[in-house]
């Protein structure tokens, strides 16, 4: 029995990908992971699961003395809440306006 060569085994294996890779497609498992979908624009600190669809902050205590998860988006007319000038410096968004 004669094995194949290690060159014919690549240029098979390239042409199964091309072939069967063209037919993959993925999805996307996290949603609103740009944070573009907002129920409101935002209006404070704190304010992910209020104002950020299918965004949830974890339970706290005491929100004034914990960190908070906040949301920016240029949707906000209020000074400090729209990027890429908000409260706690600059950001610019990595794409769309959240």
């Amino acid at each position: 029995m004669q094995h194949s060569s290690p060159i014919l085994r690549r240029v098979l294996g390239i042409l199964a990908f091309c072939f069967f890779g063209s037919q993959l497609y993925s999805q996307n498992l996290v949603p609103n992971g740009s944070f573009e979908e907002g129920i409101n624009c935002p209006t404070q600190v704190g304010n992910v699961t209020l104002e950020c669809a299918d965004w949830y902050a974890s339970l706290v205590s005491d929100p004034s003395s914990e960190p908070t998860p906040d949301w920016f988006h240029s949707c906000s007319e209020i000074e400090g809440y729209s990027p890429p000038q908000v409260a706690f410096g600059t950001q610019e968004p990595q794409d769309g306006g959240g």
